[in-house]
């Protein structure tokens, strides 16, 4: 039996949250919207927010480029969300 891709790239994903958490404080993302081909996908995904996101605030998106390698998903870059000045 042959798992779906897509699980395999989001179970890469929640390893990063595992590590992240460890390293940094708790992450966790809400959803993940993967787009695939062969070797190659790219998962944008928004963390879970404490106090929700206000009509104007736009979700603070993570961005995922992963590459198959040997069989299995690796992250190959993470792009967080940009950090607005404060005001």
């Amino acid at each position: 039996m042959q798992m779906d891709e897509d699980v395999v790239v989001r179970q890469a994903i929640q390893r990063f949250e595992g590590a992240y958490t460890n390293r940094w404080g708790s992450l966790a993302f809400e959803h993940c919207d993967v787009s695939r081909d062969v070797d190659h996908a790219t998962a944008t995904c928004v963390p879970r927010s404490a106090g929700g996101v206000g009509e104007d605030e736009q979700p603070r998106v993570w961005t995922f480029a992963l590459r198959k390698s040997e069989g299995s998903w690796k992250i190959a870059s993470v792009q967080p969300p940009a950090i607005a000045p404060p005001d």
